[in-house]
């Protein structure tokens, strides 16, 4: 009988695999090839404790873009395609969070959709583990496959980084039930997604 391997053994070697000692990671600020959203400056990319960073090298009006990302990805990537990675990375899993499973552990998630004064927020938290994220609405839709279709639609492609898709228009066209309406303005048109409490898309409409 060949050996096998316990589950937390396993899930310990990925880990130590995924996290041995790789060169090439930036130690300080990097420019990469993406801007600001807010002021239009250069956004840079920094490495910390196993996180990604990409911000603005000029202002502090954008809260910029955070999350964990592996030392082995740097590997055989320079910071353009590390961003461009991360960035992948995070987008699928927010789009599994919304769903109602955690990327990291497979439980299930909590949606809060927060619409503020200034700044709509949804935060997705893993009712197991210690995952959360806070996002723009418009940001843990991208997965869905209508949403994605939409927004191909009006040239705004599914590989583009989320710092550089439009912000859209939030309104809320119900409260009992809850119905906001979010509306994406593109080079090809509009689309406006209608979504519940918890995020689950109601309709999509595109006008070219």
């Amino acid at each position: 009988m060949a050996p096998t391997a316990s589950r937390s053994a396993t899930a310990l070697y990925r880990a130590v695999l995924a996290h041995r000692p790789t060169e090439g990671f930036p130690s300080e600020s990097t420019p990469i090839d993406s801007a600001c959203p807010r002021c239009g400056d250069r956004a840079v990319l920094r490495y910390e404790r196993g996180f990604v960073t990409v911000a603005c090298s000029a202002c502090e009006e954008w809260p910029g873009f955070t999350y964990p990302f592996p030392k082995h990805g740097f590997a055989e990537r320079n910071v353009d395609a590390v961003a461009e990675a991360t960035a992948r990375r995070a987008r699928h899993h927010v789009g599994l969070a919304r769903t109602g499973q955690c990327p990291f552990c497979a439980g299930t998630t909590t949606v809060d959709l927060r619409l503020e004064d200034e700044t709509d927020i949804v935060e997705i938290s893993c009712d197991t583990c210690t995952f959360l994220v806070g996002v723009e609405p418009l940001v843990a839709l991208r997965q869905d496959g209508r949403v994605a279709a939409a927004l191909a639609d009006i040239d705004v492609g599914l590989e583009r980084p989320d710092w550089e898709v439009p912000t859209p228009t939030t309104r809320v066209e119900s409260t009992e039930p809850i119905r906001v309406a979010l509306t994406v303005a593109g080079d090809g048109g509009t689309a406006t997604i209608v979504v519940d409490g918890s995020l689950s898309v109601r309709s999509v409409d595109v006008d070219r």
